[in-house]
Formats: C-alpha cells, structure tokens, sequence
C-alpha cells in the first residue's frame, strides 16, 4: 500500500543588505569562474565539437557519463561557505547567504501526522535562482588536475578524451580515479546506477 507522504520546507530569510550588487560585482570571480556551457544545447555543441574534431583524425573517443547522487540536496552550507570564502566573497554579501542557507527548517506529513520542524543543514531550494549558481560554485574545482576534456552542466558531468593507444585509456582512467576522491572528500558521490560508459569510433584502433 503507498504512504502519502508530505515534506514542507520553510525558509526565513532578512532583506538583501544594502550594497549587495555593487559586492558582487565587485568581486566578479564567481561570474568569470562559473561561466561556460552554461545551457544544455551550449554544454552539448561543445561536446559535438570536441568528438568530432577527434573522429576526423582517425582517433575514438571514450565518454564517461556521471551523475551526482541528489546534487543539489547534498550540498553541505559549511563546506559551501567556505568555497564561497575562497572565491572573494565576504562581509554583508557572504553573511546574507549564510542566513538564506541556514534559515530553513523542514517537517514530514505522513497520513496527516506531522514531525517536528527540524534544521535544513545541506541543499537549496529546489525552486531557487541562488541555488544554481552557488552549485556551480561548490563544484567549481571538480575538473583541477584533470588532463583529458570534462564538461559540467548542474549535476551531470562528462569526462572524456581521445582514444589512440592504450596510454589514452589510462589517462582517463587516472581523470575518473581524481574525480572520485574529489567527490569523497567534498561529501557529493557519484550515483552509480546513473553512471556510464560511451565509445565512439573503432575501438579496434586502440590496441597500441
């Protein structure tokens, strides 16, 4: 038998202090950082450019599909603040956000009982404009240190390179390896069953 089950979010939040837009664009990071691939059909041209240009020169490509597990529920307020610390911004702009974070409390209705109203200490509204943005800044550094192409677009994340000897396999493989521990360390795992693998091109080729 299916339970109804309601979850009610409440967010308090004060009046954006005075001075806000000129902080933040003052600060201007957070745009030039977060900029790029910024709609699907932008994030999917890219892609098209970069598979095609490698088909043209006889080499495959290998395409690992990833997927966050709840990305924009798992998103820990410290862990965020601090990124957010990182990329110049500070004073009333930093602490309005810190209310809009933490200034939020949940309860669940199951066949019209209710619990307690508790904190909300990870996630952004799911109808927000902040919270995309702020997500985008939290999974800025996902692609530091990673030598093949990756592209991000809000909780998917596309890893791939060309395909020509066995060296390029491994090269990806280290990216993957390196975006794994960076999802450990910065509590956003993967969801594994939405994970996968994509070859494009004669796979036979890669033997060298």
């Amino acid at each position: 038998m299916e339970r109804e089950v309601t979850v009610m979010t409440m967010t308090v939040v004060g009046e954006a202090p005075a001075g806000l837009q000129r902080e933040s664009a003052d600060s201007g990071t957070v745009e030039r950082d977060c900029e790029a691939r910024d709609t699907p059909w932008m994030n999917l041209l890219a892609f098209l450019v970069k598979v095609t240009g490698s088909l043209h020169t006889d080499e495959g490509v290998d395409v690992m599909l990833l997927d966050f597990a709840k990305a924009f529920d798992k998103v820990p307020d410290r862990r965020l603040l601090l990124k957010l610390q990182a990329h110049g911004i500070t004073n009333k702009l930093l602490d309005w956000i810190r209310q809009w974070l933490r200034c939020r409390v949940r309860k669940v209705g199951i066949r019209g009982s209710l619990s307690d109203w508790i904190e909300v200490l990870s996630g952004f509204p799911q109808d927000s404009v902040l919270g995309p943005i702020l997500f985008l800044v939290y999974i800025n550094d996902l692609d530091c240190g990673i030598d093949n192409w990756i592209l991000k677009f809000a909780g998917d994340t596309k890893l791939f390179g060309g395909m020509s000897t066995k060296s390029d396999g491994s090269r990806l493989q280290d990216d993957l390896s390196k975006l794994v521990q960076w999802s450990q360390e910065w509590q956003m795992l993967f969801n594994i069953n939405k994970c996968s693998v994509m070859h494009i091109g004669n796979i036979q080729k890669y033997t060298r």
